[in-house]
């Protein structure tokens, strides 16, 4: 009892909280939403304007560094970078931008770009020096809009290493059934991708392949991704030391844009949006996915509807997933002033508590895309402890 006594009292009123680099997000129109009290608040000083995809990154404290759509850079103070503009991406790219922290450096940020449709200029990388622009960061000049290679899909994401140091980037090839992973450590990055074949090639042409999201599961041990304008899709193990991907299973799901993990690895959610413009209407359903299927065959019966609807007005499409720094996967609500929410993502069909409005942004509104993060940074919230006396009672609450 008395260790008991000593473990209670060094962990009383202490609350174990993520890292602070994903609590701003930027996206859509004017919208942003502060994650720092612990629950999404709505942001109203956002300067960016995307369709699509977009990128944020803060201090481990939380304090804004800047965000981007692809082809803009904006500093904590809502000012375009001075040498901020023009870069290879675009706000019409499923995941036009990643930024990564260069490992041990306190100042250097890659910001990763992917072009859409199929574009000559392809996958790029900028370097941003946070100590340039009067401490504000601005991008270096010779470093700007690398091209790493062409052509590219609208896929992007990152994920720690195994070492628990260094971090993967990773994107899809068009006209390829390829993917790269490119390693950055404290020397840099590694041009030479390791890479993984899929089975499944991108042809790039329709452009519309090209569309939706990739993501690597939190725990780096799976990753998939979705491919609106085909039918098929893919999911398989990710090797965090190796950046290897095996064991790949195809399934079929058409329209798909979105894509995420739950936190525990669980589940996997996906999108799906299936729009006609003679008359204009849109059904979109979101599924949820079994990752403790052994098999592809149960994997694929293990796909459960969540939710569907109808919807005549052209409102309220679904377009990305992404999990937050508090375990929920949100969702962006197309056209709308809302954010969606899945507030139990580890649990089991209807028990996940899909909630359609739970952020009003306010002003702000959405479009398909939100804020693309580094699996790192996402999410960390494990309990909190209230109490102060031994032998009185002690409150615990755990984020899901």
């Amino acid at each position: 009892m008395k260790t008991l006594h000593l473990i209670l009292l060094l962990t009383i009123n202490i609350s174990v909280f993520s890292q602070g680099e994903a609590n701003i997000w930027y996206f859509g129109s004017g919208a942003g939403v502060d994650f720092s009290s612990g629950k999404p608040v709505a942001l109203k000083n956002g300067r960016i304007f995307t369709v699509e995809g977009c990128a944020s990154i803060s201090t481990n404290k939380g304090r804004l560094l800047f965000y981007s759509d692809g082809y803009r850079v904006f500093d904590s103070t809502h000012k375009l970078m001075p040498n901020g503009s023009g870069l290879k991406g675009s706000n019409t790219s499923t995941q036009s931008a990643i930024i990564v922290q260069k490992p041990g450096s306190s100042n250097i940020y890659y910001l990763f770009t992917v072009e859409p449709n199929y574009g000559e200029n392809g996958y790029s990388y900028s370097e941003i020096d946070m100590e340039l622009n009067g401490g504000k960061g601005d991008i270096i000049p010779d470093k700007k809009n690398i091209r790493l290679f062409v052509p590219s899909t609208e896929k992007l994401c990152a994920t720690m290493h195994k070492n628990g140091k260094d971090i993967w980037v990773v994107t899809l090839k068009a006209a390829s059934d390829t993917i790269y992973s490119y390693l950055i450590t404290s020397n840099g990055i590694n041009l030479n991708p390791v890479k993984s074949k899929t089975g499944l090639k991108i042809v790039g042409i329709p452009y519309l392949d090209n569309i939706g999201q990739l993501k690597i599961a939190h725990n780096g041990k799976k990753i998939a991704f979705v491919n609106y304008g085909c039918d098929t899709s893919v999911i398989g193990d990710f090797n965090a030391s190796t950046g290897k991907i095996s064991n790949v299973w195809l399934f079929a799901i058409k329209y798909a844009y979105g894509l995420e993990f739950s936190s525990k690895g669980n589940f996997l959610y996906i999108s799906q949006g299936d729009y006609n413009f003679n008359p204009y209407h849109s059904i979109n359903k979101l599924w949820q996915y079994n990752l403790k299927a052994t098999t592809n065959k149960s994997f694929i019966t293990s796909k459960k509807l969540i939710e569907g609807y109808y919807n005549d007005s052209g409102a309220t499409e679904i377009g990305s997933l992404q999990l937050g720094v508090d375990g929920k996967i949100y969702i962006s609500l197309a056209y709308s002033p809302y954010l969606g929410v899945i507030h139990a993502p580890d649990s089991l069909g209807s028990i996940c508590r899909l909630q359609k409005r739970y952020v009003n942004l306010g002003k702000g509104f959405c479009y398909y895309g939100l804020p693309n993060f580094t699996k790192l940074y996402l999410p960390k919230i494990k309990f909190e402890i209230n109490g102060n006396c031994i032998n009185n009672n002690f409150h615990f609450a755990i984020s899901d």
